[in-house]
């Protein structure tokens, strides 16, 4: 509960100085637009992090304090279940690159055809 309690207290320490944040990222050479997109960004994926704390936080004391008992406990797994894969998605999401491989493979198709008939 005390990590829960920093993390909406630093959420809110921070967004209250983006300000100061976006002065910082244009004073070291990033364009205004572009340090207000990071400022926004950076805050953003903090209240993210402190949400899913919140949630984990509240699952957890839910859990010990036995309102997932019986025949609810298959609630308990689902609940669970959905806040893990929710934040692996989003931990992921960076990684994740969509291509079209016909077109990225292509050249090598091509390059592998003509070493095996010279």
């Amino acid at each position: 509960m005390a990590a829960a309690v920093l993390g909406v207290l630093a959420l809110l320490l921070y967004s209250a100085a983006s300000g100061d944040l976006v002065r910082y990222l244009t004073r070291v050479g990033f364009g205004a637009a572009d340090a207000e997109l990071i400022a926004q960004t950076s805050v953003r994926e903090l209240g993210f992090f402190t949400l899913l704390l919140l949630i984990s936080t509240a699952l957890v004391l839910a859990i010990q304090s036995g309102w997932f008992a019986g025949p609810r406990a298959l609630w308990a797994w689902i609940i669970v279940g959905s806040v893990f894969s929710l934040d692996l998605v989003r931990a992921d999401a960076p990684w994740i690159n969509y291509y079209n491989y016909r077109e990225r493979y292509a050249a090598t198709q091509w390059s592998m055809c003509s070493a095996t008939s010279a």
